[in-house]
């Protein structure tokens, strides 16, 4: 009896393998170029349709940035209206051209964005990045 349980398990295995062998064939023969039917019409798409094709754009123009002229290009106008030398410090009286209230100022303070780089006995000398303005005394007004 044993013989014949075996026998039969035996028999049942064999149309399994025969198939799966034959599904391994026809996976062999199966190409990619044989399958436009399924890239034609995608599963998963709802409309079943492919996508449309993708058209390469080019890069959007961007406005060049308008050119904002620096506020500190031209010097402050100022007139320089004393000095005051000491044996250990300088330092000058300037006032705004269109201002009555004068100011005090010493090497190195800042001016509307200029910065004081030397105070000589008749002149102030003033620097923005590379350039350089001079300040001196006006001429005496009759």
């Amino acid at each position: 009896m044993p013989c014949w349980r075996f026998l039969s398990a035996v028999l049942f295995l064999i149309p399994a393998v025969d198939f799966v062998q034959a599904q391994e064939r026809q996976h062999d023969a199966l190409q990619l170029e044989t399958l436009e039917a399924t890239r034609s019409r995608p599963l998963f798409s709802p409309s079943r349709r492919p996508p449309p094709p993708v058209i390469a754009m080019s890069a959007p123009v961007v406005a060049a940035a308008p050119v904002v002229p620096d506020p500190h290009a031209t010097p402050p106008d100022l007139h320089l209206i004393g000095v005051i030398v000491g044996s250990d410090e300088q330092r000058a009286i300037v006032k705004r051209a269109r201002e009555v209230k004068s100011f005090g100022v010493a090497a190195g303070d800042q001016i509307d964005g200029w910065t004081v780089a030397h105070i000589e006995p008749r002149q102030i000398i003033l620097q923005h990045d590379e350039k350089s303005a001079t300040i001196a005394f006006s001429a005496a007004k009759k």
